[in-house]
């Protein structure tokens, strides 16, 4: 029987199927919990002791840059990247 010549490459999907797995919950984690919990949390405290609307908006803004700064949304490159690699998971 012939070896196929790429059967040492199909051995080796589930494997990095698992580290994909791995790296995407891991990512998730750290911004739903290190990120965006916090966030709002201090969002939260902020809200506590504004004294007219003008107030709740900006803290609202600068939760909302914050957010996207500590999750790497900031950075037109890396977004441009992110999106090519969640079009290559699609498919």
């Amino acid at each position: 029987m012939e070896k196929h010549p790429l059967g040492s490459t199909f051995r080796k999907i589930p494997f990095l199927c698992q580290k994909m797995t791995s790296f995407v919950q891991t990512i998730l984690y750290y911004l739903t919990t290190e990120v965006l919990e916090l966030n709002w949390r201090k969002f939260e405290a902020q809200l506590s002791t504004v004294e007219n609307i003008d107030q709740v908006l900006y803290y609202h803004e600068m939760y909302l840059e914050n957010c996207l700064k500590e999750c790497l949304l900031e950075n037109q490159e890396i977004l441009i990247v992110s999106f090519f690699f969640f079009l290559l998971l699609l498919f």
